[in-house]
């Protein structure tokens, strides 16, 4: 599938939307923060037990790309259960949306629009940290 995935505090958020949307982008700021890659570009997402799960294809290349950089050394994660999607190529029109929740392989999962959002990364890294209350 394309995407993207960063593991934090036991838990993963997946990214999606379109080429050139800030999916890697995202990726950095959130290593940056202290989040682990699991997979740049290309995931594989499968189920177990009612639990969905993100890991990178085996033959996928490792490392993230940066902009003006190239492809930058990283370590990845071998797996990480997903608990948010992060679809960048939607943007939220609310300021405090409904949860939403997207059924991936039968698992529900947590849905943020995340185009245009400034604060995209830091909100993200909570919600991996200490989930959301409304």
């Amino acid at each position: 599938m394309h995407g993207s995935a960063v593991e934090h505090s036991g838990s993963a958020v997946v990214l999606i939307g379109p080429s050139r949307s800030g999916k890697s982008t995202l990726v950095l700021e959130l290593m940056a923060f202290g989040a682990r890659l699991v997979s740049d570009d290309l995931i594989v997402l499968h189920r177990s037990g009612n639990r969905l799960v993100v890991s990178s294809p085996p033959d996928a290349p490792g490392g993230i790309e940066a902009s003006g950089f190239g492809i930058l050394a990283a370590d990845r994660v071998g797996s990480a259960e997903v608990t948010l999607l992060i679809d960048l190529g939607l943007r939220e029109t609310e300021r405090l949306p409904p949860l939403r929740q997207r059924r991936l392989l039968g698992v529900a999962v947590d849905v943020v629009h995340g185009a245009g959002n400034e604060n995209l990364a830091a909100a993200t890294l909570q919600y991996l940290k200490s989930g959301r209350i409304a």
